[in-house]
C-alpha cells in the first residue's frame, strides 16, 4: 500500500495537505477508493474526507504519525 502512495505521489511537487487541489489528490483519492478507505466523491480537493481516509489507511499500517509519513513520502525522503 505504501508504495502506491508513493507512485502516485512521484508527481507531487510537494507534501499534500488540507486544501491541496491537483490531479496527485485526485489519484490518492481514486486510490483511498479502491482501498476503501475513502467514501466520498473524487475532486481533487484535499479536504477533510480525503485526510481522515489518510490517517486511517496509515494507522491501518502502524504509522505513529501518518501525516507526517505521508508528506516525507510525498517530498522522497522515503523513496
Amino acid at each position: 500500500m505504501a508504495a502506491r502512495l508513493r507512485a502516485i505521489s512521484s508527481s507531487s511537487s510537494g507534501p499534500l495537505r488540507h486544501g491541496s487541489r491537483s490531479e496527485t489528490v485526485r489519484q490518492l483519492q481514486e486510490n483511498l477508493k479502491k482501498l476503501g478507505y475513502y467514501t466520498g466523491s473524487i475532486s481533487g480537493h484535499y479536504g477533510t474526507l480525503t485526510e481522515a481516509a489518510v490517517t486511517k489507511l496509515m494507522w491501518a499500517l502502524g504509522q505513529e504519525n501518518p501525516t507526517e509519513w505521508l508528506n516525507h513520502c510525498l517530498v522522497g525522503e522515503y523513496r
